[in-house]
């Protein structure tokens, strides 16, 4: 079975290398410069870009990129399943549904799914984890098909920023809420809700926005301990291994995916970020 993925999962290239997944990776561009993410241009680049005040600029995967690979696997006969960014942040979703269905017309008996994830980052990473399982325990497609849309279905990604302004610039949130929120110098706790961003919390303090952000999941997580939970952090990265010191001493999960935000997903949520994924609800 073949697990696609974008590079909106934050994922190192290593990992993926590592564990057979094939990425489709968006296009990031830096003046006149343009980058496959995650092949050509790492975290670190674009962390300092953000800091110079450049806002760089993304382009979701073209639709000749899924067209292309989803042909091969038919043609070799395999079976795949690609887990997407949320379609409510990205036409990612809808171009690979627009590539499937061209293969379709070709290829009638092709096997592969396309899942909406309805989240981004540590939150497919997540997802990610749970399918490579799956993969390796020989489960069929159509079991780790019903299983990532149980997940994206139940699957909550909570962060916080530091600069709301450069969210405002995104169009993510208003200027007059984000200018609002620095004066006062609130941590809002943000959530992913069916793919738009929602400030749920507003807590003055990044370190009581981290114990609420813990308090959430040890309130709110079903069976936490069978769970693999997801933590990720832009830029400062100790700032990013103190919180999940913290998500470690508190929750007893059964494993967790720790990484840097992404060049794609940093690029929107700027720097200073840290975010949970978990389930809600973790079997049906």
């Amino acid at each position: 079975m073949i697990i696609m993925c974008d590079s909106t999962c934050d994922l190192s290239l290593a990992f993926l290398e590592e564990r057979d997944l094939h990425l489709f990776p968006a296009l990031i561009t830096l003046g006149e410069k343009e980058y496959r993410d995650i092949l050509d241009i790492d975290t670190s680049k674009i962390y300092n870009t953000i800091k110079n005040g450049i806002h760089p600029k993304t382009a979701q995967v073209a639709v000749a990129d899924f067209y292309l690979k989803f042909k091969q696997i038919a043609k070799e006969k395999e079976e795949g399943i690609y887990i997407s960014v949320s379609s409510g942040l990205s036409g990612t979703y809808n171009t690979a549904l627009m590539a499937l269905k061209a293969v379709k017309e070709e290829f009638s008996e092709v096997k592969i799914t396309v899942i909406d994830s309805r989240t981004a980052s540590i939150g497919i990473g997540v997802m990610l984890s749970e399918a490579l399982e799956m993969r390796a325990a020989n489960r069929s497609l159509g079991e780790v098909t019903n299983r990532m849309e149980f997940m994206a279905n139940n699957l909550v990604t909570l962060f916080t920023l530091s600069d709301l302004n450069w969210v405002a610039k995104g169009g993510r949130i208003s200027k007059t809420a984000a200018t609002i929120g620095s004066v006062l110098q609130i941590n809002p706790v943000m959530e992913l809700i069916n793919g738009k961003v929602v400030i749920t919390e507003k807590i003055r303090g990044k370190k009581k926005v981290m114990n609420r952000m813990i308090e959430v999941i040890k309130e709110k997580a079903d069976q936490i301990e069978k769970q693999i939970i997801g933590v990720a952090y832009s830029e400062d990265i100790e700032k990013g291994k103190e919180f999940l010191a913290e998500v470690e001493s508190q929750i007893a999960s059964r494993g967790i995916v720790f990484r840097p935000v992404g060049a794609s997903v940093a690029t929107h949520a700027g720097l200073g970020t840290l975010g949970i994924a978990y389930l809600k609800k973790y079997s049906k």
